[in-house]
């Protein structure tokens, strides 16, 4: 399953379609009106007619043949939607994601190292890891 970014705020040109996709040119996201209405009971998004805005959430969200990683919208580096690991400073922008989980005393997260992680993974995934390791 593909993996793809964008940023806490920035606003996601989607359309309603057959199945779930993203056209990286136009910086479109694809998703069925089932996704729509997941979107908006997680309460995660603004959805408008054609656009969406994520605000008040840092992390991934699965569809059934896709996941959207939001990160962070204080190391914004891109206001479009780019393969996760084509953001600039990723690297950087997780490890400062994963020290204010640390710095804020959650249990899941101690010391953490990101060198050896890479940025091919997406948020999920490390703090999968992340919290599994501190078991």
């Amino acid at each position: 399953m593909k993996t793809y970014s964008t940023f806490e705020y920035t606003e996601v040109k989607y359309e309603v379609g057959k199945d779930e996709r993203v056209n990286l040119e136009e910086s479109k996201l694809y998703l069925t009106k089932n996704s729509i209405e997941y979107l908006e009971k997680l309460n995660i998004a603004q959805v408008f007619r054609s656009r969406i805005r994520f605000q008040n959430y840092v992390g991934v969200i699965s569809f059934r043949d896709l996941k959207v990683e939001i990160l962070p919208k204080f190391m914004r580096t891109s206001e479009r939607l780019v393969e996760s690991e084509h953001v600039k400073g990723r690297e950087i922008i997780l490890s400062n994601l994963v020290r204010m989980l640390e710095f804020s005393g959650w249990d899941g997260i101690r010391s953490a190292d990101l060198t050896h992680l890479g940025t091919e993974r997406d948020f999920f995934e490390i703090y999968t890891y992340l919290f599994a390791r501190n078991l």
